[in-house]
């Protein structure tokens, strides 16, 4: 279904080995800040740890005043908003590179991930190993599906490299959803990325809200919240395919586009061929 790559040869070595040759490595980030007054990787690191102190200080005095516990990457996640409005706001954002706060949270995120594996308890992994082999089973289904039975046949063009983004996201976060488009569209050529990043413009108030409204709801009403938070996604979603249906840009039904990929290649040599 592929329509850029035939086999792993076609991929950039980059990725076959995770290492970037010195004529493809970029730029980690801009200096926005002269070195007489703070060094700019201190300057980015302050602003994302400012973000998650005061998250971390709301969770605490929630908890102190309330008994309830609200998780730190909630409370975090909107005092990042927060501070990212107050330097809209005050017209100070064009000294934050986006890149070097990147840098700072694909750092932080490794560290999280190591922390997080180096803390698993193998007792627990074994009492609680059941449910969760059934919940990953579950999850990882129920991605399939929605990738060959609603993605194969909402693009008509590309839809492998445009829906493998979506898998990556659904099984990881978007960077593992870019970095899986990358491996079938090295070039780009789907315009998968971007895409994906004018859809954010629309979900992501959405996916925040899912993110951060759940734990707290749940937190505060357990059995009420699970079932309006369960129900309602399906319903939504039932209500999004049912308009996508209406207006065909979901159609379900027939095979799988076929890729570009094997045919052009097969061209290709019956091409060079009939030149013999």
């Amino acid at each position: 279904y592929t329509n850029y790559v035939t086999s792993p040869k076609d991929l950039p070595r980059e990725l076959l080995t995770g290492l970037i040759p010195p004529e493809n490595q970029k730029k980690g980030g801009r200096i926005t800040i002269s070195s007489i007054s703070v060094d700019t990787l201190s300057f980015h690191l302050a602003i994302v740890l400012l973000a998650s102190y005061l998250g971390y200080l709301c969770t605490e005095l929630i908890e102190k005043w309330t008994g309830f516990e609200i998780p730190v990457f909630c409370t975090a996640l909107i005092f990042g908003y927060l501070v990212q409005f107050v330097l809209k706001a005050s017209k100070t954002s064009k000294y934050v590179d986006r890149s070097t706060i990147t840098r700072i949270s694909g750092t932080a995120t490794d560290f999280l991930i190591v922390s997080a594996l180096g803390s698993i308890k193998i007792s627990i992994v074994i009492k609680y190993g059941v449910p969760m082999l059934v919940t990953v089973a579950a999850v990882l289904i129920l991605n399939w599906l929605w990738f060959i039975l609603i993605g194969g046949h909402t693009s008509p063009r590309d839809w492998f490299e445009r829906d493998l983004m979506v898998w990556g996201q659904a099984n990881g976060v978007l960077a593992t959803g870019i970095l899986l488009e990358r491996v079938v569209d090295p070039e780009q050529k789907a315009y998968a990325v971007e895409d994906t990043g004018f859809a954010n413009l629309i979900s992501r108030p959405i996916i925040t809200f899912l993110t951060v409204a759940p734990p707290i709801f749940i937190g505060l009403f357990p059995v009420v919240s699970s079932y309006v938070f369960g129900w309602g996604s399906l319903l939504v979603t039932a209500i999004i395919l049912l308009i996508g249906y209406k207006f065909k840009w979901y159609t379900p039904g027939g095979p799988l586009p076929k890729g570009r990929a094997k045919l052009n290649l097969g061209q290709q040599e019956k091409s060079e061929a009939a030149a013999k």
